[in-house]
């Protein structure tokens, strides 16, 4: 004849705090997922100079984006207009605007999803009446 055995106490308390944890866990997925779907939707898109660019390997990627500068902001060119473009693209000072040589920068705005980051800088500089004599651009890009 078979005996059976009836369940230990220990082991009725040992299921009952297993099920008390599953709403906890349960609420903390539910957290997690609804964070990650709203955040989808708050992803700022790249600066209009930085969008397309190769990513940067060497030489190639700070040729192209150079280029890019130079096609849009050609030298001997008004300063206010690259200052200008580079504020409303996100790109910040660095330097003094008043130094022999100015930079600006931009960096991928950082929440929990991105594991990609862009940095883009830019340096310029001008002659005493406002006209780019000098420029070139610069982007990394790094995940973990």
């Amino acid at each position: 004849m078979l005996e059976t055995t009836a369940p230990q106490p220990q082991q009725f308390r040992r299921i009952r705090l297993l099920w008390r944890g599953v709403p906890f866990v349960l609420v903390a997925l539910v957290a997690s997922c609804s964070t990650f779907l709203w955040t989808l939707g708050n992803r700022k898109p790249e600066p209009a100079l930085l969008d397309g660019l190769p990513i940067a390997i060497g030489l190639s990627a700070e040729q192209a984006f150079t280029q890019r500068l130079i096609d849009r902001f050609p030298l001997g060119s008004n300063e206010a207009d690259l200052v200008r473009e580079l504020w409303l693209e996100g790109f910040r000072p660095v330097t003094d605007l008043k130094a022999a040589r100015r930079e600006a920068s931009y960096e991928t705005p950082v929440n929990q999803l991105n594991v990609c980051v862009t940095y883009g800088t830019v340096s310029w500089s001008a002659d005493d009446a406002g006209r780019l004599s000098a420029l070139t651009g610069r982007k990394l890009d790094g995940c973990l």
